[in-house]
């Protein structure tokens, strides 16, 4: 991961599901929220018109039912979608990712 395009704000350790598993089903922090944007907006897909589109990369990323906002996601899905998000390079690597979770690779 290239750190020079996140924040020092942003760059801090986020608590992930592992690390606290009461906090799993929790709402999604703000900072959470902000990092998932983040993501988006480096992969070039932060533009509003590009929602809708957004819900289900998050829903084909997470296996789960696209939801209405980010804000319906939970603490462990949010930190899931950044790890996942941060591990793709570009847009492209993503659209790949995509295409290999529909085809039932991971």
């Amino acid at each position: 991961m290239n750190d020079r395009f996140i924040p020092a704000a942003v760059r801090k350790p986020i608590v992930r599901a592992a690390e606290c598993p009461a906090a799993a089903d929790r709402p999604l922090t703000s900072r959470q929220r902000s990092a998932v944007m983040l993501e988006f907006t480096r992969l070039d897909l932060a533009h509003p018109a590009w929602r809708r589109d957004r819900l289900n990369v998050a829903a084909a990323l997470l296996g789960r039912p696209v939801p209405g906002s980010v804000k319906d996601l939970t603490m462990g899905e949010a930190g899931q979608l950044i790890a996942t998000l941060r591990g793709c390079r570009d847009t492209r690597d993503l659209a790949v990712l995509l295409a290999r979770r529909a085809a039932g690779k991971r």
